[in-house]
């Protein structure tokens, strides 16, 4: 029996909560109401746009955000992309990951850190082709916020980071060396609106699964692909002392 819900936003297309009533109508009417038994009576936690889990906002990584003709630029995003707010908030993730004791750990934000989209988040591999890359917003020490956090899940092994963002389904390793980082990179922001577009990674031997219905996952051909290329869909997590487990589960057809 489920225990509690994780939401890695995007929820509300496409204008957002334009209205009260739609927090009502697209949410408590469908997951909390007589329809839906299974999942009234749960706990849900949400990202903004026993297993551990850290959440975290990381729309101030992104450096996209802080251009000012940016639609996502606004008062939230320039008080919390501050040298001295990212540098807070990262050093709250190192103290949650260092006092951890917990058998398991995941850590949750909006955006991926290795997915599937053209841009990739806290590393550069520049061999990749149609690849934008973003090491973060810099810290007070001079670092991009997504490098300093994907060191973080490096150094303290975090079983899992989930994130919404993209889309699709995916499931990725660390680009560099999975082996000795074990951390698995869970997309899983089909839930609500499905774009296929959204996975691109033909070239890209870190992703090992992604539920993208488009006939390449090339990015350059991406491009216009409409969102009925995409399936929603969602993961399960079943954890115990001794296994961590995902399980996707995905509309067959769109």
């Amino acid at each position: 029996m489920a225990k509690f819900v994780v939401n890695t936003g995007d929820n509300f297309y496409e204008c957002g909560i334009d209205t009260p009533m739609r927090v009502i109508s697209d949410w408590a009417s469908v997951y909390q109401g007589r329809r839906t038994p299974a999942t009234a009576n749960l706990t849900w936690y949400h990202t903004i746009g026993n297993v551990r889990s850290i959440f975290i906002n990381t729309s101030p990584f992104v450096t996209a955000y802080s251009n000012a003709r940016n639609k996502y630029n606004g008062p939230e995003i320039n008080t919390t992309n501050t040298p001295e707010a990212l540098t807070a908030q990262l050093k709250f993730i190192e103290q949650a990951l260092n006092t951890s004791r917990a058998d398991w750990t995941i850590v949750v934000g909006h955006h991926p850190v290795v997915g599937a989209a053209s841009t990739v988040y806290g590393f550069n591999t520049s061999g990749m082709p149609h690849t934008s890359f973003d090491l973060g917003m810099r810290t007070t020490t001079g670092t991009g916020a997504w490098a300093t956090l994907l060191g973080l899940l490096r150094t303290y092994n975090v079983t899992a980071y989930f994130n919404g963002h993209d889309h699709v389904l995916t499931h990725a390793v660390d680009p560099v060396d999975p082996v000795t980082y074990k951390t698995q990179y869970i997309t899983t922001g089909a839930g609500s609106f499905a774009d296929g577009a959204d996975s691109c990674g033909a070239a890209r031997p870190f992703l090992r699964y992604t539920n993208s219905g488009l006939p390449t996952l090339d990015c350059s051909t991406a491009v216009n692909q409409t969102a009925t290329n995409g399936r929603n869909g969602f993961n399960i997590v079943k954890a115990n002392k001794t296994s961590f487990e995902v399980r996707r589960m995905q509309c067959l057809t769109q």
